[in-house]
This record gives C-alpha cells, structure tokens and sequence, in this order.
C-alpha cells in the first residue's frame, strides 16, 4: 500500500500534537508540583519609594539610584532603592535556584524525551516524542539562560551536542 501526500500530512500533525501536547503537559507538571516564587510576595505596590526627579534612567542611574520600571504604572526614579533592594533583589534571588532547578528538570525530561522516541513507536508518535524531548530541552535552557556564567553556557551547549551526536551515531542508521 503506498502512502499518500495526505498519509504524510496526518503523520506531520500527529508529531506535531505530540510535541505541543508533551511541552504543555510538563510545562503544567513544573507548575502544579514546582510553582516558581510569585513577584507579588516580594514587589508589592504597598511599599513606598522616594522617587526622585530623574526624568530617565541615565539621570537617575547618575544620581546612584535605580530607574524603575513596575509591572503597573508609569516608570519612576527610585531615590531610596527601596524597589531595587527589596522587591527585585528578593525576587530574583528566589527565581534563581527555581529557575536553575527548571533548566536541570526540563533537560532531563527532554533527553528521556527524546531516547524514548527512538524507541519502537510508529513514526509519527516516535518524531512527535524526538521533536518534543528537543523542544523541551530548548525552552529548559532558557529558563536559566540569564542566570548562567558564560562558560557554563558553554558547558552546557558541549554537553548537549555531544549527547545528541552520540546518540545519533548510536541510534539514527541511514
């Protein structure tokens, strides 16, 4: 039985649910069992910043303070740093292990994503696991993107090739 033009479209859409449906599944399973820190617990609207009378961020950068700009409202000068060293230091320093933790779980259930497409599966499912498990490996890193040293950036890039280029002598035939 030959296959049609149509065989190949319904093979191309089913690994392409596959991939979307898999992300969104781990991407709900990282919020409902790791939920990341929410800004709010740490930048509330209730503190009250001296705001100074830079008009944009270079100004008040050269007055030794921070330019903020919030989530709400109209961007401002914050003379006391009180924005800066309560709200997005907190923040970013209960982001940034999450983050981290996201990055390593992510890479991790990308891998296995994609060796498990590898395996005995039809075609279709058997991409739509690869393509996901790559996806899934690539929004994983840019969890932690910002955060990384660039060597480790580096590191990480090395580390993920040679696995891939491995794994593809090893399993891939042509």
């Amino acid at each position: 039985m030959q296959s049609t033009a149509f065989d190949a479209w319904k093979k191309l859409g089913m690994s392409a649910a596959i991939v979307i449906a898999l992300n969104v599944f781990f991407y709900a399973g990282l919020d409902t069992f790791y939920p990341a820190p929410q800004y709010e617990d740490y930048c509330r609207q209730t503190t009250e910043a001296v705001k100074g009378s830079a008009t944009d961020e270079v100004s008040c950068h050269a007055e030794g303070s921070n330019w903020v700009l919030p989530a709400t409202g109209d961007a401002y000068c914050d003379m006391s740093n009180t924005y800066y060293n309560t709200c997005y230091l907190g923040y970013n320093d209960a982001m940034k292990p999450h983050q981290r933790n996201a990055f390593i779980l992510f890479t991790i259930l990308g891998l296995a994503s994609l060796l498990l497409g590898l395996g005995k599966f039809p075609m279709a499912v058997g991409r739509g696991f690869m393509y996901g498990g790559v996806v899934t490996m690539l929004l994983g890193t840019t969890f932690y993107w910002g955060y990384m040293e660039d060597y480790f950036r580096f590191i990480v890039s090395g580390v993920v090739l040679l696995v891939l280029v491995v794994v593809g002598i090893k399993k891939i035939k042509d």
